[in-house]
């Protein structure tokens, strides 16, 4: 598995991973990341979201490194491996500091992105390190402090030009039915292809500790309506009904620069149902879905 993808230096291009951490009803995410834009200018940031802000410390070129071969990223002082993070963020208007230790990480059973991954032409590409584990250890944003001992991570990853012109992406992992810890990530996004565009979706849900697979390269595919996303997939049908909120602000890659502006809703109410046939393998609601829906 390649944990980086841009040690070639072609441009434009972005990298960026999303580590999100949730303990007693509270949420902190953080995306190290570099990009480089379509002139090769190259800079690299950490963003910080929890449901009162959002906040970004840039860097410069020299100040960022990933190894190609395991996940290990350094931005300025921070770094973020599958091990935990230590965390020291001192600019203007953001002082991030901590460390959280990550328990054993349960990565899906194969490439999300399934036969579309190796394709070297698509603007975006999805990877997910760690659907579910658990944490230790604790992040202080501008004197907040955010206890994580006995919460649960996720881990994933875009990396590629742009992302998507429209999209939906969900994720949550605060599910427990029956007592069972549950992760449920989806996206439907329309995907360029060449002089043609074609919407697309993946999905995974984690439950009782095996992974079901739903995505377009498997037949599945993805519907919204009235506030609500359906993908359905043979016997299989995974429905989404988020509550979102205004959200915080965050920034997006465009053409390898990050210079889109865009809006997560870090934790918001929604109901997931997945069946398979007649039978109901999953109906609950969770307090902390991060929802972005982008048109």
């Amino acid at each position: 598995m390649v944990h980086f993808h841009g040690s070639d230096g072609k441009a434009p291009f972005f990298e960026g991973w999303y580590f999100r951490h949730r303990n007693k009803g509270r949420t902190i995410a953080l995306i190290p990341g570099m990009s480089r834009d379509r002139d090769g200018g190259a800079s690299a940031f950490i963003q910080v979201i929890t449901d009162g802000g959002s906040w970004q410390a840039d860097y410069g070129e020299m100040d960022f490194h990933a190894a190609r071969d395991r996940l290990a990223v350094r931005v300025g002082g921070s770094v973020f491996t599958e091990h935990g993070i230590r965390v020291n963020i001192d600019v203007p208007g953001l002082r991030c500091t901590g460390t959280v230790r990550y328990g054993g990480l349960t990565p899906p059973r194969y490439d999300i992105m399934g036969p579309f991954g190796p394709l070297p032409f698509l603007e975006c590409y999805h990877g997910l390190t760690s659907l579910y584990h658990r944490l230790g250890g604790s992040l202080t944003v501008n004197g907040e402090r955010f206890d994580l001992d006995g919460g649960t991570g996720y881990i994933e990853k875009d990396w590629g030009r742009s992302f998507p012109r429209r999209y939906t992406w969900v994720q949550c992992n605060d599910l427990t039915p029956g007592g069972r810890p549950c992760c449920v990530f989806a996206s439907a996004a329309e995907i360029p292809l060449s002089r043609y565009r074609f919407d697309g979706c993946i999905a995974s849900v984690w439950l009782g500790g095996r992974e079901y697979r739903l995505a377009t390269y498997l037949g599945g595919k993805a519907e919204e309506q009235d506030g609500r996303l359906v993908i359905h997939q043979g016997a299989m049908r995974l429905t989404i009904r988020p509550r979102p909120e205004n959200g915080q602000t965050l920034r997006a890659p465009d053409a390898g620069g990050m210079t889109r502006s865009i809006r997560e809703t870090l934790t918001c109410p929604a109901r997931f149902t997945f069946r398979r046939g007649k039978e109901l393998l999953l109906d609950a609601v969770s307090r902390g879905t991060s929802y972005e829906r982008v048109e």
